[in-house]
């Protein structure tokens, strides 16, 4: 079923209908897995690609994952590395047919990001995920730009296993905001996790913390930023 069939308008919170709407360009960011949908899309596909076959480091897996606990920023980079010698031409049609298995949207803040669409509001995710693996969520929501790990290609244009730019994760996140921002004013940012507080901490008008993991919870308290569980979630939709 097509994300659009699913819509909720009625679902848009109370706090981001009475928010206030500065004159002047406007800018809202989400974080991605666990915000617009459940689940993790790059463990999920690289899972997916080990199970298949098509990714041969399966026996690092518990060493990304080991990583990552240490220091969230160099697993998402370790992660890359389980493509190096893809192309990214071969690596898009696994893509599109993992995405082809649906996800399960949070409804709220799709109708969220509709709303601010509708009302003069840029809209861009930030997440720790490859751009690569998110690009199809373009086709379902009004997203106008996806800032995550950027994979840097060899002369050959093949994957080296290395990012390119910021590693959007934690003050990363914030750091490549405000790189490519401009003068455009972060009016809301949403996330669920440690890794999205600084980002968080960039919104002018509403910080959201969405079903927040023990660190981000503290500092929505600490701040006073609004506070959402249980979210309405759609049937698996592409």
């Amino acid at each position: 079923m097509p994300l659009s069939a699913a819509r909720r308008p009625e679902l848009v919170p109370e706090f981001i209908r009475t928010m206030p709407l500065p004159d002047g360009p406007r800018l809202a960011v989400f974080d991605a897995d666990g915000v617009l949908w459940q689940g993790d899309i790059a463990d999920e596909f690289t899972l997916a690609m080990i199970e298949a076959g098509h990714v041969n480091t399966g026996a690092l897996w518990a060493e990304y994952q080991r990583i990552f606990q240490v220091d969230a920023a160099a697993g998402c980079r370790f992660l890359l590395s389980f493509y190096q010698g893809w192309q990214l031409a071969a690596l898009q049609p696994h893509v599109e047919r993992f995405w082809q298995a649906g996800r399960r949207w949070n409804l709220p803040v799709v109708e969220t990001i509709h709303w601010l669409v509708e009302h003069g509001c840029a809209v861009w995710v930030c997440s720790c995920s490859p751009t690569e693996f998110l690009k199809p969520a373009l086709r379902q929501l009004p997203i106008e730009r996806l800032l995550g790990l950027e994979f840097e290609l060899d002369d050959a244009g093949a994957i080296t296993g290395w990012p390119v730019g910021i590693t959007t994760a934690g003050q990363g996140k914030a750091d490549c905001i405000r790189a490519a921002a401009g003068d455009r004013r972060v009016l809301l940012a949403a996330g669920n996790s440690r890794l999205d507080v600084a980002m968080l901490e960039l919104a002018r008008s509403v910080a959201w913390a969405i079903e927040p993991d023990p660190a981000l919870l503290e500092a929505a308290h600490q701040h006073g930023w609004h506070i959402t569980r249980d979210l309405k979630l759609a049937p698996k939709s592409l």
